[in-house]
């Protein structure tokens, strides 16, 4: 038994964009009604019933938590499928890999279906444990895999974004400190800082992005090496909106 909840936990895992701040309430909303079916699952071990009875609760709450685990498997998928789909600026060179990304997205949803009706019509304790632990070594082998490339792809896309608007509220703040009597001493330190920081974080991403197309390289270490890239960039972003806060209260003082 112990076995086969550790299965049901590794495939009600964290997907590889875990963090609190990316997920939608609806996939934090699912992750926890699997948590809550699989605690269900714990404690019926330690309930007295006579054995038949135990037998037919536990093939129908590991039924329940199959089809939840499933359910959040696809909320998850959509919601990549959509953020994948509404990205802007994607390069010509790299819409294919996009389509390609996206299409598999697609087969995970119909393969979603698929399991579905499997377990619709499984009726023992075997068929159940069976048909889960083919699920966790598809996840494992293949979904999880697949699903890293995809997150990597919005990750560089929408760093581009961030970019693209912390460069326009730089020139903004050019444009309204020379509107003020500030002494170019006085603000040019931070602006140029602030240059720097976003010049660093641009060449950051574009090494991400240059690693999105396909690789002779390991797939796991060109990951790491483009996640790495990725956070450098974030990390100089927010120094840039640092030194542009900073600048922010320069020109309030000015002000007033």
């Amino acid at each position: 038994m112990k076995k086969y909840l550790s299965a049901f936990l590794i495939i009600a895992g964290l997907l590889s964009y875990e963090a609190a701040d990316a997920q939608s309430e609806a996939i934090r909303s699912a992750r926890q009604e699997v948590i809550a079916t699989v605690d269900k699952l714990v404690e019926i071990q330690g309930q007295n019933l006579a054995p038949e009875a135990k037998e037919r609760e536990e093939i129908a709450l590991k039924k329940t938590t199959l089809q939840k685990i499933i359910n959040l498997s696809v909320i998850e998928t959509l919601d990549l499928k959509n953020k994948l789909a509404s990205l802007a600026g994607v390069e010509a060179e790299l819409i294919v890999l996009e389509d390609q990304l996206l299409t598999k997205l697609e087969d995970y949803l119909a393969y979603f279906d698929g399991v579905r009706e499997v377990l619709e019509v499984t009726s023992t304790r075997e068929q159940v444990q069976k048909l889960a632990g083919d699920f966790k070594d598809w996840r494992e082998v293949s979904y999880n895999q697949e699903l890293k490339k995809v997150v990597d792809f919005i990750l560089v896309f929408q760093n581009k974004t961030l970019l693209k608007t912390a460069q326009e509220r730089l020139t903004k703040f050019v444009s309204e400190i020379r509107k003020t009597k500030l002494s170019r001493g006085a603000t040019q330190p931070l602006l140029n800082e602030a240059a720097l920081n976003l010049r660093e974080a641009r060449e950051a991403n574009n090494r991400a992005l240059n690693l999105l197309a396909p690789s002779s390289s390991a797939p796991q270490t060109q990951s790491a090496s483009l996640r790495d890239s990725v956070e450098t960039s974030l990390t100089k972003i927010k120094a840039a909106y640092k030194n542009l806060i900073d600048l922010a209260d320069l020109v309030k003082k000015a002000a007033r």
